[in-house]
């Protein structure tokens, strides 16, 4: 074998080993273990504030929630987020950006979800710490006015857009959850949760918003995030009856933290999985409801 041939072979070979070690890491990035029970903040101002970060960190020990899904302007410096970060670092905190628009969901590029994950790759880097493991992407495509005339096109959209912000995501080395309502499956949209949750992100996260019903409504996305080795999440709400357009059925403000335990407990029994945690939807609701100050 002549000397150019030897190259472009090991060449080969090298190129190969590396697209097998690229597999194997994001498959790895798939199928990690949830890093515990979440809670979602839309609350910015606990970022540049120690006495509410206090109470956050608080409130995540005491019910024993170890993912935060914490929101961050886009416009907000990056260092000056180098406390919040060292301290939910300090706690044993995973934190993991919050953001989406449901507009978001027309533009099949995902230039907006695209530069969310960037976003959070700048944050990471310039605060240099290690407590930001990725993005929470709640778009939320059902939201959008003409959901019922086309949802099938909003979808594909969406989901087109899901894929190349995990794209983003594993060139940045963050994980990618999707956070959808527990009703896709049920609507005759199978097809694009599945290609979703195959294509679209590293985790799943259910808004199952329906109080004794969790479990009947999370067993399609259940049974998809086990067959794909994939971590499944899902969310309870704690906000108040009319927030939002929420009626009583749908949260749990009134039986709070306890009774969202016991709901867990029963989907855990009927429906187990090591990669399956709970988060709570949100956090002032969370302060309201147990009274934490």
């Amino acid at each position: 074998m002549g000397k150019r041939h030897f190259r472009a072979g090991i060449l080969g070979a090298a190129a190969v080993t590396l697209l097998i070690l690229a597999a194997v890491l994001w498959s790895d990035m798939d199928s990690k273990s949830v890093g515990g029970n979440g809670l979602f903040c839309w609350d910015k101002e606990v970022l540049n504030d120690r006495a509410q970060r206090d109470t956050l960190w608080h409130a995540m020990e005491q019910y024993d929630l170890h993912e935060l899904y914490q929101y961050i302007p886009a416009d907000l410096p990056p260092k000056s987020l180098s406390s919040f970060f060292a301290e939910a670092e300090e706690h044993r905190i995973k934190v993991y950006l919050l953001t989406g628009d449901p507009a978001w969901a027309r533009d099949g590029t995902g230039e907006a979800l695209v530069d969310a994950v960037r976003q959070a790759a700048s944050v990471r880097r310039q605060t240099g710490g290690d407590a930001l493991k990725g993005v929470m992407m709640d778009v939320e495509p059902h939201l959008l006015p003409e959901w019922e005339k086309d949802s099938g096109k909003l979808m594909d959209s969406y989901v087109s857009a899901m894929k190349a912000a995990r794209k983003q995501a594993e060139e940045d080395d963050l994980f990618l959850y999707a956070c959808i309502p527990y009703y896709y499956d049920s609507e005759g949209l199978t097809f694009y949760l599945n290609a979703l949750m195959e294509q679209g992100c590293h985790g799943i996260v259910v808004m199952n918003y329906y109080r004794e019903n969790e479990t009947k409504h999370l067993r399609y996305e259940w049974q998809q995030a086990k067959r794909l080795n994939k971590p499944i999440v899902n969310v309870y709400e704690l906000q108040a009856p009319g927030i939002h357009d929420l009626s009583e059925i749908n949260t749990y403000h009134e039986s709070g933290m306890a009774g969202i335990e016991k709901s867990f407990q029963n989907i855990q029994k009927s429906l187990p999985y090591d990669n399956l945690a709970f988060a709570v939807h949100d956090y002032k609701a969370l302060l309201e409801v147990e009274d934490i100050e």
